[in-house]
């Protein structure tokens, strides 16, 4: 929770615990299960916090959600990725987690906001997370990539012992897809 806005991270990894690669690369094909359990959530929300990098590796803002990139970089262009389709909301670059909580905490109309990565925005907003979804990618789907893997290990074992874990569970979803979810009691 920061102020009153409802904190969630969705990810996606293999079972080996890997996200993507340094390269911007999924290390599965079009998992439509996943595709559509991330976009209705994010849809839901409204609003999307990730890094440039995850910015990059999806080549275009997502529509009907607000996106606001968190960088150490100032040099993001948002005509790139907007374009002339206003569907897309809001577009904001911040390059810190401050910067990004005094916006947040600022604007009374935002009630939630979801977390899209990559690593480094995940790990930073952890000790923030109300909710988490996990998607575990079916082995069916994985694929090599050309880059070094992003491995988040660390980042679940965090998230497993976190003192503030209230429930934990597993959903569902389709033929083949599970998502575990986490929920805290954050002050």
């Amino acid at each position: 929770m920061i102020g009153n806005v409802k904190v969630i991270m969705i990810l996606a990894m293999t079972e080996d615990g890997i996200i993507g690669d340094d390269q911007g690369n999924l290390p599965w094909s079009n998992c439509s299960e996943d595709m559509k359990f991330f976009k209705d959530t994010t849809i839901n929300h409204k609003h999307i916090i990730m890094g440039r990098k995850t910015l990059d590796s999806i080549g275009r803002l997502l529509p009907e959600r607000s996106t606001y990139i968190l960088s150490k970089s100032h040099d993001i262009k948002p005509n790139v990725f907007l374009g002339t389709n206003t569907s897309h909301g809001i577009f904001s670059s911040m390059t810190s987690l401050k910067e990004y909580i005094d916006c947040l905490t600022g604007d009374r109309t935002i009630q939630s906001v979801v977390i899209a990565g990559g690593k480094q925005i995940y790990e930073q907003f952890l000790e923030y997370a109300d909710e988490v979804y996990i998607s575990n990618i079916p082995k069916q789907y994985y694929r090599l990539v050309p880059g070094n893997p992003i491995d988040i290990k660390d980042l679940l074992t965090r998230i497993q012992n976190d003192p503030q874990l209230t429930s934990r569970g597993t959903m569902h979803i389709g033929l083949s897809l599970n998502i575990d979810t986490y929920a805290f009691s954050r002050k």
